[in-house]
């Protein structure tokens, strides 16, 4: 592979970062689904908003919010999947939602719903913590931000 090519790949992946990260929702889907997050579950999610904001300002240069968004939006909607594919196993695994969703009349696609929205809102917290490192000028590693060129 020619140096062109490898900064074809690098372009492409800090465009794409969003797309390379959306794995994390479907893995916190899982971890929903077989009952490991309960009461913890939006803990983790901020931690992980913060690890991925580091990693988009290191990254990003620009467009750092639309990829933001677009992360926290590929989660909700992997995390949404799994727990509407799996629904019947989430609600063995998860008991306390079982009398949380008696007074919903379709519970498994207000999942659906509620996880997507849930993940607009994540993107905006992680594209809030792009905003003040980049600010405060914290990068990954404790490197100085660059300016833009």
């Amino acid at each position: 592979m020619n140096i062109q090519t490898n900064s074809h790949l690098i372009s492409f992946f800090k465009r794409t970062i969003w797309l390379t990260l959306s794995p994390i929702g479907v893995w916190m889907g899982l971890m929903a689904v077989n009952g490991y997050l309960n009461n913890a579950e939006w803990a983790v999610w901020l931690f992980l908003s913060l690890i991925v904001s580091l990693i988009i300002v290191r990254y990003v240069q620009s467009k750092w919010f639309m990829q933001s968004l677009l992360t926290g939006i590929c989660w909700g909607i992997g995390n949404a999947l799994i727990q509407f594919i799996f629904f019947d196993t989430y609600l063995q695994n998860n008991p306390q939602l079982v009398k949380a969703f008696e007074s919903v009349s379709n519970p498994s696609f207000f999942v659906l719903l509620f996880s997507t929205l849930y993940g607009i809102l994540i993107g905006l917290i992680i594209g809030l913590w792009v905003l003040l490192f980049r600010k405060w000028k914290i990068l990954a590693y404790g490197k100085e931000l660059k300016k833009p060129e």
